[in-house]
């Protein structure tokens, strides 16, 4: 789980109020604040000491989220 994400859920008591709370973040698929946090690092995103696969798969999976949260955004074919 990513550092951003567990700091939302490091405190729970249990498995169900992680899910729980996991779920409000992100239910919401317009949820502005999230879409945010996917735009900023894929802008900064740099291929560096990686591969070009891994580097391709980092890219691949912040699209693959950006488009569940704005689909017409993303949207291919256009």
């Amino acid at each position: 789980m990513k550092e951003k994400i567990s700091d939302n859920v490091m405190f729970v008591s249990t498995a169900k109020e992680m899910w729980n709370t996991l779920k409000v973040m992100y239910e919401n698929k317009k949820n502005p604040s999230r879409i945010f946090e996917i735009y900023e690092p894929l802008f900064e995103l740099k291929q560096g000491d990686q591969s070009l696969s891994e580097f391709c798969g980092q890219l691949k999976s912040q699209i693959d989220e950006l488009k569940m949260h704005q689909p017409d955004v993303t949207h291919e074919g256009h």
